[in-house]
């Protein structure tokens, strides 16, 4: 085999580089507000950022229609079938 040094700048770059982002990823795990709904309070949940965030109530108004308009053409439609066939049948 031939006599060569291995060039081991190169490898420890690299190892430092790894622990570097190894030690940032920590970083930002430990700044976290919270993981899961039950780290946070009350009416909150976790959000995708990590944070908890408060639930928002919207309040709407639920008119009741009265659908009268329909069961009006349907008792007419009902009202003239029966009388059509009431009259057909007399003929």
């Amino acid at each position: 085999m031939l006599n060569k040094k291995a060039d081991g700048g190169i490898v420890a770059i690299i190892i430092v580089i790894i622990i570097v982002l190894f030690v940032l990823g920590l970083v930002s795990y430990g700044n976290r507000e919270c993981s899961r709904d039950s780290d946070c309070g009350e009416f909150q949940y976790c959000g995708a950022d990590h944070g908890c965030h408060s639930f928002e109530v919207k309040e709407t108004r639920i008119q009741e229609k009265a659908p009268t308009k329909p069961y009006w053409i349907l008792a007419t439609i009902i009202v003239a079938g029966a009388v059509a066939v009431k009259l057909t049948r007399e003929l």
